[in-house]
């Protein structure tokens, strides 16, 4: 058997940018609305005369690339900037230098697109320049190309054959294409061969013989990796999934649990502990249990899938992991996800029968590729299977009509805390903005977005409650909030990638979003919503669907064109809570249909009980 994707290694199964399946002819046609024109977007960067930032290693990482990496998996190690001994043209390799530096500041701020022009810009000037192939390749590494990435790495270690660095990232992409492990470990060899200090390079090392299914062999490798202070959460993380392996789950819970002292927080360690307590929690299980996999492939799918899993896990075998090679170790009868990893998924495990609950409730064109990839697709009303069925997207086995599991909580009354204080006497607004360039508010409001909320009332408190792509790959957004909440009283950012949305729609009074799925999980509080409408949205040819009820639905709160209109439209909304309410009952109807009692996750469980598994002999 071929080895199992690691989720810190590999980019997230399923999670990448793949065209989506065209689907059935539907019902629905996209309606014809005039766009105002909106606020100005701020202008693109430019190169101009700055240095490039010399980190050992930048964190940065596409969607669907390692989002999941417990310890928040690292860009490839970056090279000297140091010309070539005796340059053809003194001028000439100045001026590559200063591309490459600008390509390194851009890829710093999370702009691949710029990046990867400067960084061409300098191999036009340089082409046999080694330090300029590894840095190009880290950049398409970043965005998940890694073919390209191997050809510019194959480049340096031609160019420069005792090019440490270069070998440890061309080892990195054959790791990541899994396409040839093996190859993968000599190249890191070759790696710690001339460079016996590379703590990562032992690290991705002894992954890869891991993930081969060798973790005795393993064991030795990150032993060396923690020895030269490669990340203590990653080491001990490999570890304690090397220690499952060869079934020392003593050990294998005290790595773990090194690991989460390392990385406080991190949801795919925790999972590992969680499903380790669990069988100490449940040792007996009665008569009929199955063998339940949850697999994560993003950090922020731990708030939808958790739940379910503390369910499941009273009456069936269940563990809960973004580590492919461990379900595949597992043996699961069913895997549950909530992305569109099944297809990949079931290639390691054949007999598993597959369950999607989604991870959102708008469409963006997701479900054509995760529903018919699924044998179940757990939906939350009679309304929502009709549009699925309408629009061609349909399970291999059938649909399961069950609520979303990750909205429980907003039909409930209890409290749910959150990590600061709201200034009293004060109405909360939440901008919770969507992450892809097109759809996305958040360039059109710009460093201004807490001034364009607030208008002139001092009377409210605002929480920025980004995408979790956004807190990955967005550095330049995420530096506009951060500067706002540290000049504005009364201003959140939540920066967690992994932050669970549920408790900040709970707490605010009203919502300002564009076409995210928070705009949906927020009809289950009957609450003012204001909706910013992107006119460039017709240009994301992957995302957007003019059938889905992010388009569709908008009545259901005030739609802006123009930023300059979102103050007065925030007011409104504050001032009168009632306005669109028999519109926001229609859709919240047609969302959730009866299913508002929070117990989706036990009914996702009890269909779990009831589906019939028949092991191969």
């Amino acid at each position: 058997m071929g080895a199992a994707p690691a989720h810190d290694i590999l980019p997230a199964i399923g999670g990448g940018t793949a065209t989506a399946p065209r689907r059935g002819k539907g019902k629905g046609k996209a309606r014809e609305r005039a766009r105002k024109p909106a606020g100005a977007k701020p202008a693109k960067a430019r190169p101009g005369p700055v240095k490039a930032p010399e980190p050992d290693r930048l964190k940065a990482a596409p969607p669907g690339f390692s989002d999941a990496a417990p310890a928040g998996w690292d860009a490839p190690a970056t090279g000297p900037r140091k010309a070539p001994a005796q340059p053809a043209d003194a001028a000439k390799q100045a001026e590559a230098l200063q591309w490459n530096a600008k390509g390194g500041e851009a890829r710093a701020k999370g702009e691949n697109a710029l990046a990867i022009q400067c960084f061409q810009r300098a191999l036009a000037l340089d082409p046999d320049n080694p330090v300029f192939h590894n840095d190009v390749g880290n950049v398409f590494l970043d965005g998940g190309m890694s073919e390209k990435a191997e050809h510019h790495y194959r480049m340096a270690v031609r160019l420069k054959p005792d090019f440490a660095i270069a070998w440890t990232n061309l080892g990195l992409t054959f790791i990541q294409q899994d396409a040839d492990l093996q190859g993968g470990i000599e190249c890191l060899r070759r790696s710690t061969s001339l460079n016996p200090r590379n703590g990562e390079a032992w690290l991705l090392m002894g992954t890869a013989l891991r993930r081969l299914g060798r973790p005795a062999d393993a064991l030795p490798a990150l032993e060396q990796a923690l020895a030269r202070r490669a990340g203590l959460g990653r080491v001990q993380y490999q570890m304690g999934l090397a220690e499952l392996a060869l079934g020392r789950q003593d050990r294998a819970l005290a790595s773990f649990r090194r690991a989460l002292a390392a990385r406080p927080g991190d949801v795919f360690v925790a999972a590992e502990i969680a499903n380790l307590e669990a069988v100490l929690r449940h040792p007996d299980l009665p008569p009929g249990a199955k063998r339940v996999a949850l697999h994560i492939n993003q950090r922020f799918h731990d708030a939808i899938l958790r739940p379910l899993f503390e369910e499941l896990a009273k009456r069936h075998r269940a563990i809960v992991t973004a580590d492919a090679r461990r379900l595949v170790e597992f043996d699961p009868d069913i895997v549950i996800v909530a992305d569109a990893q099944s297809e990949p998924l079931r290639r390691l495990v054949p007999r598993a029968q597959f369950v999607f609950t989604r991870h959102g409730l708008i469409s963006k064109n997701s479900p054509g590729r995760a529903v018919p990839m699924s044998d179940y697709a757990c939906i939350t009303s009679e309304a929502s299977k009709q549009w699925y069925i309408e629009n061609g997207i349909v399970p291999r086995k059938g649909f399961w009509i069950t609520g979303y599991a990750q909205a429980d909580p907003l039909f409930r009354d209890e409290p749910l805390p959150l990590p600061f204080a709201l200034p009293r006497g004060m109405k909360t607004v939440l901008y919770a903005p969507t992450f892809n360039d097109f759809l996305s508010s958040a360039p059109m409001l710009g460093p201004r977005t807490v001034e364009l909320i607030r208008g002139t009332r001092r009377d409210i408190s605002i929480i920025i409650k980004p995408h979790p792509h956004i807190c990955a790959h967005r550095a330049a957004w995420m530096d506009w909030w951060r500067a706002a909440a540290a000049r504005a009283p009364g201003v959140f950012l939540v920066e967690d990638p992994a932050a669970d949305l549920v408790p900040y729609l709970k707490a605010a009074d009203l919502l300002v979003s564009d076409a995210s799925s928070a705009t949906m999980m927020y009809l289950a509080l009957d609450r003012p919503i204001v909706l910013i409408t992107n006119p460039d949205a017709g240009k994301d040819k992957e995302r957007f669907d003019p059938n889905g009820p992010e388009w569709t639905w908008r009545d259901m709160g005030e739609e802006v064109f123009d930023v300059s209109d979102l103050a007065a439209a925030v007011a409104r909304g504050l001032d009168d809570p009632d306005s669109r309410r028999d519109r926001r009952a229609h859709y919240r109807r047609l969302l959730f249909g009866d299913l508002t009692d929070g117990r989706a996750v036990e009914r996702i469980a009890a269909d779990v009980t009831a589906l019939k598994i028949e092991r191969a002999p």
